[in-house]
């Protein structure tokens, strides 16, 4: 069992960025690169389909929620359960955010299917986070 977390701050009001971030068609833009993310049932939006190159994982589907209210997004695999995580937008100062992504494996070593945190080191998980929140920092300038 693991925890991951990584922060940037962001030179954009929060709303700003929490609009790029939240849009599912927009993650993909931003996702660290291997990772793809689709929308296999367009009545429903909230389960996506994420497939990881880097950690050699086969598509799986997972919930993805948001709450404009809190400028959070929060996901969960479906099958196995073996992470979840959340992205929380805050202000940092005037035009300025504060990005947190934080991502936990659930069962780690012991989970039925092969998981990001058995094929990838701690280091690379950790840098694949901070990675995904440069990416985004890209996206939300290039909206700009």
């Amino acid at each position: 069992m693991g925890d991951y977390e990584a922060s940037r701050q962001i030179q954009a009001k929060s709303d700003t960025v929490f609009d790029v971030a939240g849009h599912l068609d927009w993650m993909q833009r931003w996702l660290p690169p291997g990772m793809h993310l689709t929308t296999p049932d367009p009545a429903h939006p909230e389960v996506v389909r994420v497939e990881d190159e880097l950690a050699n994982r086969q598509s799986e589907e997972a919930v993805v929620r948001t709450a404009a209210d809190r400028q959070r997004i929060e996901w969960d695999n479906l099958k196995p359960h073996n992470y979840s995580g959340w992205l929380q937008v805050t202000d940092a100062a005037p035009d300025r955010s504060q990005v947190t992504v934080h991502l936990s494996f659930v069962g780690g070593h012991d989970a039925g299917n092969a998981s990001a945190e058995r094929t990838l080191s701690h280091e690379r998980i950790q840098q694949r986070l901070e990675e995904g929140l440069e990416r985004l920092e890209q996206e939300i300038m290039a909206h700009a």
